[in-house]
Order: C-alpha cells, then sequence, then structure tokens
C-alpha cells in the first residue's frame, strides 16, 4: 500500500504529459537567447512527464528549441571573443572582459538540457580560446606586478613599497594553482627586490627612532610640574611621547601621560 500511495496516479500522469506538451507549445516558433528560461522549464516538465512513463508528442520541438538556444549561445560567446583584442595586445584592463566570457562558458557547461558538451567540437574550440585568454590576462597582472616592484627606488617610501606588496599578494592569492600547477610567487621574478625593500623600509625606521635625541626640562611649583622638552632627529619616525613621573622617592616611575604628535 506504501509503494502504491508513492506512485503516481492515472490522473497525475496525464496532467504531467498535458503540461509538458502545452510548455513546449508555448515556446516561440522564432528563438532568441533570452527564451533559453522558458525552453528549460519545459524540458524539466518533459523530463518529469517521461519519469512517469509517458510520451510527449511535441518533444522533437523541444529538442528543436533546446539545438537552437544552444546555438545562439555558442554564437553570443564567440561575439564576445571577438570584441576582445588580439591575444599578443592583452592587457590587465582585458581582465573584466575576459572574466564575463569565461564566466558565460561556465553558464553553458552548467545548463543541464545540453547534456555532455565535453565531445562538442565548438564547445572546445571556445574553451581552448577562452583558456588562452585567462593565461594572457594572468602574464599582464604579473608584468604589472613586477613593473611595481622594479619602479622602488632604494630608499622608496612606504606607500610605494604597501602598493608593490598589495599588487604581489593579489596576485598570488589570485593565481596561484595547484592543479595547473602554477607557482604564483615563483613567477614573481624579481620578488626578492620587494623584499629587500620592505627590510630596508624597517631598518630605516628603527634607526630613525634610535637616532631620535630628546632634552626634557622641568620647573615645579607647589601642586604643579611643567614638563618641557625638545627633540633632534626626523620627529616623523615618532608616533607620540609617553611622559613617567615617580610621585615618591624610590617608588618607581610610571607613565602619567602619553600626548600624540598630531
Amino acid at each position: 500500500k506504501a509503494m502504491a500511495a508513492a506512485l503516481p496516479s492515472v490522473k497525475e500522469k496525464k496532467d504531467a504529459k498535458a503540461a509538458a506538451e502545452k510548455a513546449v507549445n508555448d515556446i516561440p516558433n522564432r528563438i532568441a537567447l533570452t527564451d533559453k528560461a522558458a525552453v528549460e522549464a519545459a524540458n524539466k516538465l518533459v523530463e518529469t512527464a517521461k519519469e512517469m512513463g509517458q510520451t510527449v508528442s511535441n518533444e522533437s520541438r523541444l529538442t528543436a528549441a533546446i539545438n537552437a538556444v544552444k546555438a545562439l549561445e555558442i554564437k553570443a560567446l564567440n561575439d564576445q571573443i571577438a570584441a576582445l583584442p588580439a591575444l599578443s595586445k592583452v592587457t590587465t584592463a582585458d581582465k573584466a572582459a575576459v572574466k564575463a566570457v569565461a564566466d558565460a562558458l561556465d553558464a553553458l557547461y552548467g545548463t543541464d538540457m545540453y547534456g555532455d558538451l565535453s565531445k562538442d567540437t565548438a564547445v572546445n574550440a571556445i574553451a581552448a580560446t577562452v583558456e588562452n585568454y585567462q593565461k594572457a590576462v594572468r602574464a599582464a597582472v604579473k608584468a604589472d606586478v613586477e613593473a611595481k616592484i622594479a619602479a622602488l627606488s632604494a630608499n622608496a617610501a612606504r606607500t610605494d613599497i604597501e602598493a608593490a606588496r598589495a599588487a604581489y599578494d593579489a596576485f598570488v592569492e589570485e593565481y596561484t594553482d595547484a592543479s595547473e600547477p602554477y607557482d604564483a610567487k615563483a613567477q614573481i621574478v624579481n620578488a626578492d627586490k620587494l623584499f629587500y625593500a620592505e627590510a630596508q623600509l624597517k631598518a630605516n625606521e628603527i634607526k630613525a627612532v634610535e637616532s631620535l635625541k630628546i632634552t626634557a626640562s622641568s620647573t615645579a611649583k607647589k601642586g604643579s610640574i611643567t614638563v618641557k622638552w625638545t627633540v633632534k632627529g626626523d620627529v616623523a619616525a615618532a608616533d607620540g611621547y609617553e611622559v613617567f613621573r615617580s610621585v615618591k622617592k624610590n617608588s618607581g616611575l610610571n607613565c602619567a601621560m602619553s600626548p600624540r604628535l598630531e
């Protein structure tokens, strides 16, 4: 009884067949790419009806519609590729356009009603072309990172070093691919210059702080003390100052205030 209850009734089978045939008949005679969703919906209804053992009388119409949408989608992909520059002229400015083509190709592969596209020569040709463009973009981004590093001078500013580091990190994160394999870190030929610049910046900042000379003086009166100081050296190396005081002889020092540089 439980198994019988789970099986579709005669009415449910007839309704599924009728819904499928109506959905197929409602597909426009002249297919546009915008009709893809309607064709997919009709295909699902046909599959449901067939699973119930029903024969959909107009299934050939559906097959023709699927092939038409697929052809239009392939044409749209080829049009997108045609709008791209030649592989030898690809720059980082083309990254978004290449990604859009790759996303469209993924959508094509992800369409169930097209079945297995692994042996479709037209789709395989597009996939090979897209892969070449992705590699061209990767090469352009790599060159951009290397250019930022190459431009670092012996005493480069912190902002320039940080910009080069950000570009390097973004490249490594996006393009490291164990499956290819592609070791993005190893591809940046002048990465050592960036690492040296960072180390030099840190050493210079430490040296600047250590070279600061502070001369302090104070005057006291009942209930208060005024502390003044002068600084020799690169004042920009300090974030601020800490003033320590002792309230009793031999009681040790405690930070009384931490005025920061404006």
